[in-house]
């Protein structure tokens, strides 16, 4: 999740009944005839602008972004038609090809900075921009295809120096004045970014990318001239724009459009060489063209500095307008509840377990550890998909457990305590039926039987499979009602499937959770108690807007906890009434 590069609404919703995007089928890559995509040499015979970048390469000011808005804000109607005429004649020069008579780049009725607006009314599926490799800052050379991501690791070093270069190139600053810098929280001062996000989601993840932005720095070339600030406003500046066509660049258009959690605009790679912006749904004359950037309110927060408010068609960044904004909770928010945490509230609950958990600290929790086969608990909740490491780059050694909104994860938090709080002797029993499972798994059998038996008894090896055998092993239940678990696996699972609420569901056989499975219950909403006493105990240290030198940043990270206390409060509440869904 958080995680993935690129500001884009896909152009399979066309396509697709699910809300979630899905990858389109590519074409052949072969260049369309409507659309060419002219050479340097081929600009130059046409009479056009094709004029290189000179000079050593100078960094960009730490205030040219707001010195750039201030700009943009104070120039006559006269000198932004000029601006945008030169951007449409560059854009011309690299080849972009966009329907000039259904849409404009302009700052008027936009939400914030250059934006772009339909002047006529465009159709679902039309075809808006073509923007060929040529026209995408930091594209990689030909072999990478329109649809090659860039690493995951989170680190915006090459596109950072790219930025540096292409601010001081005749050829490109007239994309590069474009862009407008978001106000990341790791640009903002250290002491203040942890103050504010102490005991939410990005409370470590900002720590740790700062300790990496200084470690990239430290390793930059010694003849490269940008002090750490400015590598820092250069990383943040290509955060906000990147996207993961051509081995990760920041193309036109795409760069311009605002954000609205409903967008009527998808960008997706059409071949190898082209990148094409598409309409979602009929756009009507006047109405501003809009992308969604990411599906979670820490990703939005975390690259662009914003949240998004209640209403879905208001797209007014926190911070930027008026007060009292609630939150709107986006499909992939998340609170985290860490393994180890969780471990804790079991030894509350369970104290003769304490010797099972003796081994279990930071270290030999990892996932390094975790996943090695064997019949441990953790190895199991990983196998069962009940506990996961965590996205963000650097922290992905710890193992974490996601509640979403609407109680959404409360029951493999639930499952999970359960198979930690089990009694020694129903966990071997259990640990005894996973090997048998992994036996299965590795055994490839000579005939047909064989092979029908590994596919058709439950597949094994899936996750699903083994959420399944261990809640029905620990729970005691019969085989009818084993093999009915398997199958509730089976149709509530896969990969986009939970299959936790109903197997949980499923072994209370109508009892109340804390009477069946007393010890789990208790350590689960200690869990949850716990993550919401570090919450609020970071909201103790922010203190009040007055303190904060930021403008708009004590409102966003505010915005972040509130939406994170309804998140634990779903979960509580999902525990208290034994609606694990």
């Amino acid at each position: 999740m958080r995680r993935a590069s690129g500001a884009t609404a896909t152009i399979a919703s066309l396509r697709r009944s699910s809300s979630r995007s899905q990858p389109l089928a590519h074409g052949t890559g072969r260049t369309h005839p409507s659309f060419p995509n002219f050479s340097l040499k081929e600009r130059e015979e046409r009479g056009e602008s094709v004029a290189e970048g000179r000079g050593r390469p100078r960094p960009l000011s730490l205030r040219m972004p707001r010195e750039r808005k201030r700009r943009v804000d104070s120039l006559e109607p006269e000198e932004l038609a000029e601006e945008a005429d030169e951007y449409s004649r560059w854009l011309r020069a690299h080849g972009v090809v966009w329907s000039g008579r259904r849409l404009r780049t302009t700052t008027d009725g936009v939400v914030a900075g250059w934006g772009c607006v339909a002047t006529a009314q465009i159709k679902r599926g039309e075809e808006l921009v073509r923007i060929p490799r040529a026209a995408c800052l930091g594209a990689e050379a030909a072999e990478a295809d329109a649809d090659v991501q860039d690493n995951e690791k989170d680190s915006q070093r090459r596109m950072a120096l790219v930025l540096g270069r292409a601010s001081a190139s005749d050829e490109w600053a007239p994309f590069v004045r474009k862009l407008t810098r978001a106000s990341c929280p790791w640009l903002w001062p250290e002491a203040e970014q942890q103050r504010l996000f102490k005991g939410t989601e990005l409370g470590p993840v900002l720590a740790m990318k700062r300790k990496a932005l200084a470690e990239e720095h430290a390793a930059l070339p010694p003849d490269t001239a940008y002090s750490l600030e400015e590598y820092v406003e250069l990383c943040g500046l290509a955060a906000s724009h990147l996207n993961p066509w051509f081995g990760g660049c920041i193309a036109p258009f795409n760069t311009t459009l605002n954000y609205s959690s409903e967008p009527n605009v998808g960008f997706e790679p059409k071949g190898a060489d082209f990148v094409v912006g598409v309409a979602l749904r009929k756009i009507s004359a006047g109405e501003e063209l809009t992308q969604e950037y990411a599906d979670a309110t820490t990703d939005l927060i975390y690259k662009y500095g914003f949240a998004p408010r209640l209403a879905p068609t208001d797209c007014s960044p926190i911070g930027r307008g008026e007060d009292g904004a609630q939150p709107e909770t986006l499909e992939d928010d998340v609170v985290s509840i860490s393994l180890e945490e969780l471990v804790r509230c079991v030894h509350a609950a369970c104290p003769s377990l304490a010797d099972s958990y003796a081994g279990m600290t930071s270290s030999s929790s990892s996932v390094g550890h975790s996943l090695a086969l064997g019949a441990d608990r953790v190895t199991a909740l990983v196998r069962a998909g009940a506990v996961e490491p965590c996205p963000w780059d650097g922290l992905g050694n710890q193992l974490t457990l996601e509640l979403s909104p609407d109680g959404g994860g409360t029951a493999r938090l639930v499952g999970a305590a359960i198979v930690l709080c089990a009694p020694e002797d129903k966990w071997r029993a259990a640990a005894a039926e996973l090997e048998t499972l992994t036996a299965a798994a590795t055994q490839v059998g000579s005939d047909a039987q064989s092979k029908r038996s590994t596919s058709e008894d439950a597949r094994v090896g899936d996750d699903d499979l083994v959420a399944a055998t261990l809640l029905g092993s620990l729970a005691g239940v019969s085989p009818e009602e084993r093999k009915a678990l398997t199958e509730l696996a089976a149709s509530e699972g896969g990969e986009d499937g939970d299959p936790w609420p109903s197997l949980v569901t499923a072994i209370l056989a109508g009892e109340k959770g804390e009477k069946r499975f007393p010890a789990a219950w208790v350590a689960a909403k200690e869990a949850i108690g716990r993550r919401r006493a570090q919450l609020e105990e970071g909201a103790r240290g922010a203190g009040e807007p007055n303190d904060c030198k930021i403008e708009g940043a004590w409102k966003l990270a505010s915005h972040l906890r509130q939406l994170e206390r309804s998140i634990l409060t779903s979960a509580d509440e999902a525990i208290v009434d034994g609606l694990l869904g």
